[in-house]
């Protein structure tokens, strides 16, 4: 009778003591690594978000101008109801027909934008400082032009961004070096 060759045992034991803390340490070597470029992405991601919103609420102000024949106000404002002065709380979009800044009976509602999510500072500057805008009828935006300048809080300076508004409610967009200067001088009035 033949006999049966032996099965190959496989030597299975657990992982050292050395083999487990240099697992550690590469691991935590990339997470170190990783995590600063991860948040870059994260703020970058923030600012676009912030940027799109702003710029598709300056266009449909525009639009609405035109299509209703009436004038639009845009403003910062933490609810729907008047217009504030900060733009980081959310944006404020309807037909003022007594142009109070207020929410009236008589307005119509457009939207309101929450921008609560967008951890930086969002500013508008504007010859005449006003803290809204006007869009008429013809699609210009009444006496100003300026900029927002949206200025997260990072160190990095490079994911500053401006929003450039002409007279005729026409948008730029700058980021990197031309913003960064707009958040340095925001910050030091």
């Amino acid at each position: 009778m033949q006999s049966m060759p032996n099965p190959v045992r496989i030597n299975s034991r657990g992982l050292t003591a050395v083999e487990l803390l240099l697992t550690l340490f590469l691991i935590a070597s990339t997470m170190t690594i990783a995590t600063p470029s991860f948040q870059e992405i994260l703020t970058s991601g923030e600012v676009d978000v912030a940027m799109n919103r702003l710029t598709a609420s300056l266009s449909t102000a525009k639009t609405i101008a035109v299509t209703s024949g009436e004038t639009v106000t845009l403003c910062g404002s933490a609810s729907t109801i008047a217009c504030g002065d900060s733009w980081n709380d959310g944006i404020l979009l309807y037909i003022d027909r007594n142009e109070d800044r207020q929410l009236d009976p008589s307005d119509t509602l457009i939207q309101w934008i929450s921008m609560a999510d967008f951890t930086g500072d969002i500013t508008w500057r504007a010859f005449g400082s006003q803290h809204y805008l006007l869009f008429e009828a013809n699609g210009v935006v009444r006496s100003q032009n300026g900029r927002f300048t949206l200025c997260p809080r990072t160190s990095n300076s490079d994911h500053a961004a401006t929003i450039v508004l002409n007279r005729t409610a026409r948008t730029r967009m700058e980021r990197g070096v031309a913003a960064a200067t707009q958040c340095e001088n925001n910050s030091s009035t």
